[in-house]
C-alpha cells in the first residue's frame, strides 16, 4: 500500500487544501482539542483528554478500491496462507438454502472464482468462474491464483460496477542477463456491471512479474494499471534492467489502454482522489500523482536516483491528507501521512511492520483522526489509540489511548462508524475467552463483545458491515460470517475454500 501525490497546478492545491470534512451518519463526527503529548509508556484503562466538540462533515468518504499486492512490497508481518483449515471449534457450518441473514450484499473471491452472496435471495452467485480446480491446491493453498483464476478486483464508490484482472497466462522467461528464469505473468482486465451482470473486455492481455496492481475511479469511467507490456510476452521482458510503465483506460468509449508514463522498475498501489481527476501511485524511485488533464505524472516525493517505498492507502476525508506506506528499502516499512499543500510526509508512531506478527493496524476516523490498535508487547497489552495530524507540527500526535484487553496480545480490524463507535477484533492462537469482535460508544465506555473470532496468530482479513452489525472473516482461506449478539458462522460449505477480498457492497 503506498502513496504518491502529484499536483498538476496551483489550482489543485488550492482545492485540495480547502477539502474537509466528510459525509456524516447517524451522529455527527467529534474532534477533541489539541492533545498534550503522552510519554511512550501502556495507557492506563481509559485515558481521555476532555470531551469532544460536535464537527460539521462535507465531503464523502474516500474509499481506496481493491487491488492486488504488488511485487516490490517490502516485506512486512508474515500473513496466513490461504489453505483452508479445520474450521474453528466455535463456528456453526452453513448449507446451502439456509444463509444466514444479512444486510448486505458480499463481494468476495474464492476457489479463484469472483462470488455475490445476495442478502436478498440468500444463494451465493458465481460472478466470474476460476481456474481448472485440478490443478489448484498447491499454489491455492499457498494464497496464489493458477490460470483461469479471477486474481482481484477494483470497485466504484457505488458499488454497482468493477474492473476485474484474471491471470491468463504464466510464462517461464530466461533471463540470460542474471542466468535465470523469470515467469512473466498475463492478465486480462474487464469492467463487470453488478447490476446487469454483463462484462465487457478492456485490456486482453497485460504483462509482469508478480501480482498486477491497478484501481478504478471511483466514478467508474478510469482505470488506472501498471504492468511491463500490452500484448503477449516475450523474451525481451527478462531484461533484469526492465523496467514497468504506467497505463490507463477509459471504461466507457472502447478507446485503446493509453501508456502514460515509465515506471522503475514498475507502478504499484493506485488510489484515486474522491473527485476523480487525479490518482497517486508508487515506483521505486518515488511518490507520484498524475492528473486527467496533464501530459506527464508529477513527483510528490522521493528521490529516482534513491530506493525508497511510498505505497499509497487511503485519502482522509478532507481529501488532502494521504495515509501511505513509507520503507527505506525491502526490510519493513511504516505507516506515514503525506499532506499534500505543504509536501510534508509525517511518519505515524508504533507502526513499523516486518517480521513480526504484533503489528499495528490503523484506519481513518470520520473526523479525520486515525484510530490504531496495537500491542505493547509480545505478552499485551492490546491498545487502542486515536492520533490526529498536526501540520504546522510536521507531526502526527497521539491524543486518546485505552487498554483494549491485557490478556489478548493481538488486536485487529479497527474502525470508526459513521455514528462515532469504534469497532475492533482481539485475537489469539487459542482463540476463546477474552477474544472476539467488539464495539466501544467510546474510549471511556465499556466494550461490547459482539461475536467470536476464529483463533489465529496473524490478523485475518476482517470486513465490518457498514452499519455495524456484524462482519466477513476470511482466516486461512475460510470463511466466517460474525453476526453482532449471534453464531459464528462456517461458510466454507457454500462459498468454497480459499476465500479473500472481502467487500461488503453499498
Amino acid at each position: 500500500m503506498k502513496i504518491r501525490i502529484v499536483i498538476f497546478a496551483l489550482g489543485l492545491l488550492a482545492v485540495v487544501a480547502l477539502a474537509a470534512g466528510c459525509a456524516g451518519g447517524d451522529a455527527p463526527a467529534t474532534i477533541p482539542p489539541p492533545p498534550t503529548p503522552l510519554e511512550n509508556q501502556p495507557p492506563a484503562e481509559a485515558t481521555v483528554i476532555n470531551q469532544p466538540t460536535a464537527v460539521a462533515p462535507e465531503l464523502e468518504t474516500a474509499v481506496a478500491g481493491s487491488s492486488p499486492t504488488p511485487v516490490e512490497t517490502p516485506t512486512l508481518a508474515p500473513t496466513a496462507t490461504a489453505k483452508a483449515e479445520t474450521a474453528d471449534p466455535q463456528s456453526q457450518p452453513v448449507a446451502a438454502g439456509s444463509l444466514p441473514p444479512t444486510s448486505y450484499d458480499l463481494l468476495f473471491i474464492a476457489e479463484g472464482a469472483l462470488k455475490r452472496w445476495q442478502a436478498a435471495s440468500g444463494q451465493v452467485l458465481t460472478l466470474i468462474p476460476g481456474g481448472d480446480e485440478a490443478a489448484s491446491d498447491e499454489k491455492r493453498d499457498a494464497g496464489l491464483p493458477i490460470v483461469g483464476d479471477v486474481a482481484g478486483y477494483s470497485l466504484s464508490r457505488d458499488g454497482r460496477r468493477a474492473a476485474v484482472a484474471r491471470l491468463t497466462a504464466s510464462t517461464p522467461i530466461s533471463d540470460t542477463t542474471n542466468a535465470v528464469t523469470v515467469t512473466v505473468q498475463t492478465y486480462a482486465l474487464s469492467y463487470l456491471d453488478l447490476e446487469t451482470g454483463s462484462q465487457r473486455e478492456l485490456v486482453p492481455a497485460v504483462n509482469i512479474v508478480g501480482r498486477l496492481s491497478f484501481a478504478l475511479s471511483q466514478d467508474g469511467r478510469h482505470l488506472a494499471f501498471g504492468g511491463w507490456s500490452l500484448g503477449q510476452p516475450s523474451g525481451s521482458l527478462a531484461s533484469g534492467a526492465q523496467n514497468g510503465s504506467l497505463y490507463m483506460v477509459e471504461t466507457e468509449t472502447g478507446a485503446a489502454p493509453q501508456t502514460i508514463s515509465s515506471c522503475a522498475p514498475q507502478c504499484h498501489d493506485f488510489v484515486w482522489h474522491p473527485d476523480n481527476n487525479f490518482f497517486v501511485y508508487g515506483d521505486g524511485g518515488g511518490l507520484f500523482l498524475y492528473n486527467l488533464s496533464a501530459s506527464q505524472p508529477e513527483l510528490l516525493a522521493g528521490d529516482p536516483a534513491a530506493t525508497r517505498y511510498y505505497g499509497p492507502i487511503s485519502w482522509a476525508k478532507n481529501g488532502r491528507w494521504l495515509l501511505m506506506w513509507l520503507g527505506l528499502g525491502v526490510e519493513g516499512a511504516d505507516r506515514a501521512i503525506f499532506d499534500v499543500p505543504t509536501k510534508q510526509t509525517m511518519t505515524i508512531p508504533n507502526t513499523f511492520q516486518y517480521a513480526d506478527p504484533l503489528y499495528a493496524e490503523l484506519t481513518w476516523m470520520q473526523d479525520d483522526r486515525l484510530f490504531l490498535v496495537r500491542a505493547e508487547s509480545p505478552e499485551g497489552p492490546a491498545i487502542g489509540e486515536t492520533w490526529r495530524v498536526n501540520v504546522d507540527a510536521g507531526e502526527v500526535q497521539r491524543d486518546e489511548s485505552v487498554v483494549l484487553s491485557t490478556e489478548v496480545a493481538h488486536p485487529t480490524a479497527p474502525v470508526h462508524w459513521a455514528n462515532g463507535r469504534f469497532g475492533y477484533g482481539l485475537i489469539n492462537r487459542d482463540g476463546g475467552a477474552g477474544t472476539g469482535l467488539f464495539r466501544r460508544v467510546a474510549f471511556t465506555e465499556p466494550a461490547e463483545r459482539l461475536n467470536a473470532m476464529p483463533a489465529a496468530l496473524y490478523a485475518p482479513e476482517t470486513a465490518w458491515l457498514p452499519d455495524g452489525s456484524g462482519a466477513a472473516v476470511a482466516q486461512q482461506g475460510r470463511l466466517y460470517y460474525a453476526p453482532a449478539d449471534g453464531v459464528l458462522y462456517d461458510m466454507l460449505p457454500v462459498v468454497g475454500p480459499w476465500a479473500h477480498d472481502l467487500t461488503w457492497l453499498p
